[in-house]
C-alpha cells in the first residue's frame, strides 16, 4: 500500500469515527439541556412556593389588622389610609364613606372578628414597569365579624406594591342589609 493510499485510508476511518461522535456529542448536548431546564423548573416552583409562603404570612398578618382597625368603628380614613388606587375606581370616595355611615348605623361596633380566611398569589402582570412583564402579588381574604346588630361577611383584596401591601377591594355583606 502506498503512502497515499495509506493517508486516504486513514482520512476514510477518520470520518467514520468523527460520525459516529457527532451523534453522541448532539445526544449528551440535548440531555443537558433538558436537565438544565427541569432543574430551572423545580428550582423557580421551589423560590414560588417559599415566596408564597412568606407572603401569606405577611398579607395575612396585614389583613388581620387592617380590617378591625377599619371596621371597629367604621373608620373611612383607616380604609383610605390603606387604600391602592384601584379601591375607588369602581365607586368614588364619597360613597364608600356614605357606605361606611350606613354599616356603622346598620352593624354598629365590631364585638368579635373571627380569623382571616384566604391566601396570597403571584400572577403575571403585562402593564407593569412600561410593558415589561412582572409578578405582582397579590392577596385576597374572607372574615366573619359579629357586631352590634348582626354579623358580616367582610372581603378584602389586596396588592403589594413597593414593600407595602394596598387595599384594592373591600366589601361588606350583611343579613341586615336586607332588612333595613
Amino acid at each position: 500500500m502506498s503512502f497515499e493510499n495509506q493517508k486516504q485510508e486513514e482520512e476514510k476511518f477518520q470520518e467514520k469515527e468523527n460520525k459516529k461522535i457527532k451523534p453522541k456529542r448532539s445526544l449528551i448536548n440535548k440531555k443537558s439541556i433538558v436537565i438544565l431546564i427541569v432543574a430551572s423548573l423545580i428550582a423557580i416552583s421551589l423560590m414560588f412556593n417559599y415566596a408564597g409562603t412568606v407572603l401569606d404570612k405577611k398579607s395575612r398578618a396585614y389583613a388581620d389588622i387592617a380590617i378591625p382597625a377599619i371596621i371597629t368603628s367604621w373608620n373611612f380614613q383607616e380604609l383610605i389610609s390603606r387604600a391602592g388606587p384601584e379601591l375607588f375606581k369602581e365607586a368614588p370616595k364619597e360613597k364608600v364613606e356614605l357606605s361606611f355611615e350606613y354599616c356603622s348605623d346598620n352593624l354598629g361596633q365590631l364585638q368579635e372578628y373571627k380569623i382571616s380566611e384566604g391566601k396570597a398569589v403571584m400572577y403575571l402582570e403585562a402593564t407593569c414597569q412600561q410593558g415589561v412583564l412582572c409578578l405582582t402579588p397579590t392577596a385576597s381574604y374572607t372574615v366573619e365579624a359579629v357586631f352590634e346588630k348582626g354579623s358580616a361577611i367582610i372581603k378584602i383584596g389586596m396588592f403589594l406594591r413597593s414593600n407595602e401591601w394596598e387595599i384594592i377591594r373591600f366589601s361588606i355583606m350583611a343579613d341586615t342589609f336586607l332588612e333595613s
